[in-house]
């Protein structure tokens, strides 16, 4: 089971961008009229980006894509380690039944059998956990991510005095020259200052066996 293919990834995250309206040039008392929402035929200033794009070359999502890689490693680990308890153990079990153990010891199969299944209860809880922590990584990454963006297309889009900036995915055609992806990612790169943060997830050292 793939995890991080069951929920968004960041390449992952799929950003809608809504329409972005401008802010009002002036503050001079204007006539009730003017202050009306502008209609579809009335000459617009609009703007849009190439989500995948900004996404591909955004370095905070290219980051959150590391973090992502990095913790379904780590969930892939995880999982490997217990299955290899689990297959170490039931390896343990054969040899002892060939060697007629549980035949001359009833005592030892119940304890192997009550054993067997604590492991298999134990594996369960942990990668159910750690699948949870990383969603949990997963959902406050996206929202981060979903949040910048949209907050600087708003402050881009007064700036620059559009009244709409539009994800070119929900478009049917739109004119390459309306297209601002790149001063959007330049503009957002020079924002971002990477911090270096804690693992993404806690990654527990291996425990030797005694």
């Amino acid at each position: 089971m793939n995890f991080l293919n069951k929920i968004s990834k960041f390449a992952l995250v799929a950003l809608v961008m809504v329409a972005v309206v401008a802010c009002q040039k002036s503050e001079e008392k204007a006539p009730a009229s003017a202050n009306m929402p502008k209609q579809a035929n009335e000459n617009m200033t609009i703007r849009y980006v190439d989500a995948d794009t900004l996404l591909k070359f955004y370095n905070l999502a290219k980051d959150f894509n590391e973090s992502a890689t990095r913790m379904q490693n780590q969930l892939d680990a995880l999982q490997k380690t217990q299955e290899d308890k689990i297959r170490n153990l039931q390896a343990s079990f054969a040899q002892k039944e060939k060697n007629n153990v549980y035949a001359t010891n009833p005592q030892q199969a119940q304890a192997d059998q009550a054993a067997y299944q604590n492991a298999m209860e134990a594996a369960q809880k942990a990668i159910a956990a750690k699948q949870e922590e990383i969603a949990k990584v997963l959902e406050d990454n996206q929202k981060e991510l979903n949040d910048k963006i949209s907050k600087f297309l708003e402050e881009y889009a007064k700036e620059k005095g559009y009244d709409m900036i539009l994800n070119k995915a929900a478009t049917f055609y739109v004119d390459p020259k309306f297209d601002v992806t790149s001063d959007v990612v330049e503009q957002l790169n020079k924002q971002y200052t990477k911090v270096a943060k804690p693992q993404d997830t806690k990654e527990e050292a291996p425990k030797k066996d005694k």
